[in-house]
């Protein structure tokens, strides 16, 4: 004995059809606003992380402030010159001066040294590239 076939699909008129997008399209728009919002909010801390990295920086002298300034107006003229897109543009901008942010694990010593630097403070100056990357990567 076979049982009778039944339709997967339930019985809905055009208009509960209607009503269930306009509220699956409803639920799609508030999605991609919540995701939008979290973005803008997650760019805003990181403009403020690298704000204050850049003011740490700054902190070891007018010098490092003014240098990190400086790479990052290079980077970016650089940047639209070679014609990269206005949104690369727009993040070397940003974290251009995050270059040299390792430096804040370098002994205040060895960076206000004035004259030549030995050997040993040479090369932990050059340890501030994967400092900096540490720092970065968190």
């Amino acid at each position: 004995m076979r049982l009778p076939e039944t339709s997967w699909r339930p019985d809905f008129s055009k208009k509960t059809f209607k009503i269930i997008s306009v509220v699956l399209l409803i639920t799609v728009l508030c999605s991609l606003w919540l995701m939008w919002r979290q973005m803008k909010q997650s760019q805003a801390v990181n403009c403020g992380i690298v704000e204050a990295m850049e003011k740490v920086n700054r902190a070891h002298g007018d010098e490092t402030g003014s240098h990190i300034h400086r790479v990052s107006a290079y980077c970016t003229l650089l940047a639209r010159e070679i014609g990269l897109p206005d949104k690369a543009v727009q993040d070397i901008d940003r974290f251009a001066s995050l270059h040299d942010v390792g430096k804040i694990a370098v002994p205040e010593p060895i960076l206000r040294k004035q004259g030549p630097l030995t050997e040993e403070e040479f090369s932990e100056v050059k340890l501030h590239t994967l400092k900096g990357w540490r720092i970065i990567q968190g």
